[in-house]
């Protein structure tokens, strides 16, 4: 750097006045050069830049606001500096082929563009045959000219009078009366239909067909005959319902199902069905279970049918054990309506065959009448 912090000599001695004015003298020599601007500037003051590469040669502007650029050969001004920076900075070209487009064109091009074409307004004349008119004022009255095109031609002037001017269009869906169906139109419409040969369960194509249920393999609404079982996929949901109530459904995804109505639930064998249907309260909700015959009850059938457990009610309202160890007891009904008058402890105990022991006890309130049928007395052993 060879800057210095002012241009004053004041009085000094000999040696101090040599050195400062020596550091002047090569601030002075070397234009203030320093990659800061020199302290304490002043206007007219020069000063080389060396902050970049070349270094800028500037001066203090006049008001001693700010720095100026002196430009030289080796830090030139660039095009935005002197106000050109929209002007491209192309090369030239006289040659009408050059496709260029970041070529300025030379006068010799238009020079020779003017020479060479003509305007657009010329007029052509044969004079020989045209006794000099323009072509344009001339009808052909005779003769025979293949490539001649007669500007007025109609389509009837060419036997095509009745061939309508219309596009082409391959929806299905158009309604468009002024325009032909397409070969692609055709094809599609053509993939879309069935011959008349084809025939429904035996009716032909050709005029309306009435299906009923029996032409489809469906049930009437009346009712039929299946000859498949009926398969509900779904885990759980209603399958059959009456009037809106669910009669069956199924509530698990192994196929565990509830089955029951909001009156009486009647399940018998043989005539016994309608007999219950006839001697019990179908608006009751009761379930009432009858039989022609037995009934019967299994148990333990998943460890097969020789491992089963048979619980049998019989005709004479007998009811027999099977494969279990127990005796046939015939039990008889008796009914005890009484109206106990104090506090008191009800005790039965029975021994049964084979050693089974039955106890009930029970505490009845002062002043309650009690209603009970009790199957409790043995009878016949």
């Amino acid at each position: 750097m060879s800057q210095t912090d002012s241009f004053y000599i004041p009085n000094l001695a000999g040696a101090p006045f040599r050195n400062l004015l020596n550091q002047i003298l090569e601030a002075l020599s070397k234009q203030n050069a320093g990659s800061t601007e020199p302290p304490n500037p002043f206007a007219g003051m020069v000063w080389l830049d060396t902050s970049t590469d070349p270094a800028v040669f500037k001066q203090r502007n006049e008001g001693n606001t700010g720095w100026i650029n002196i430009f030289t050969a080796d830090n030139p001004p660039t095009k935005a500096q002197v106000g050109l920076s929209n002007v491209p900075n192309y090369s030239a070209t006289a040659s009408l082929t050059d496709g260029s487009n970041s070529k300025f064109l030379l006068a010799a091009a238009g020079k020779s563009l003017q020479d060479n074409k003509v305007d657009k307004s010329g007029v052509a004349y044969d004079s020989a045959r045209l006794g000099n008119k323009l072509a344009s004022q001339y009808v052909l009255i005779s003769g025979t000219y293949p490539n001649l095109r007669a500007q007025a031609t109609t389509k009837a002037d060419v036997d095509l009078g009745n061939v309508q001017n219309y596009g082409l269009t391959s929806s299905l869906t158009s309604n468009n009366a002024s325009q032909y169906l397409s070969a692609k139109g055709g094809y599609d419409l053509n993939q879309m239909k069935v011959n008349k040969t084809v025939t429904i369960n035996g009716k032909p194509l050709s005029s309306n067909i009435s299906l009923t249920a029996a032409n489809v393999g469906a049930l009437p609404a009346g009712g039929g005959d299946l000859s498949g079982p009926i398969n509900y996929t779904p885990d759980t949901g209603d399958i059959i319902k009456l009037d809106g109530k669910v009669l069956l459904r199924r509530i698990s995804a192994a196929g565990g199902v509830s089955f029951g109505a909001d009156d009486a639930v009647i399940i018998g064998s043989g005539e016994s069905r309608n007999t219950l249907q006839s001697n019990v309260s179908v608006t009751a909700e009761e379930t009432h279970i009858g039989s022609d015959g037995a009934i019967k009850l299994y148990t333990n059938l998943q460890s097969g049918w020789g491992s089963r457990k048979v619980f049998q009610f019989e005709n004479d309202g007998g009811f027999l054990p099977g494969n279990v160890a127990k005796t046939r007891q015939n039990l008889e009904v008796y009914s005890k309506d009484e109206v106990y008058s104090k506090d008191e402890v009800y005790s039965k105990s029975q021994v049964y065959a084979k050693g089974e022991t039955y106890s009930k006890s029970q505490v009845y309130a002062k002043g309650e009448t009690y209603n009970r049928t009790e199957f409790l007395k043995p009878v016949g052993g």
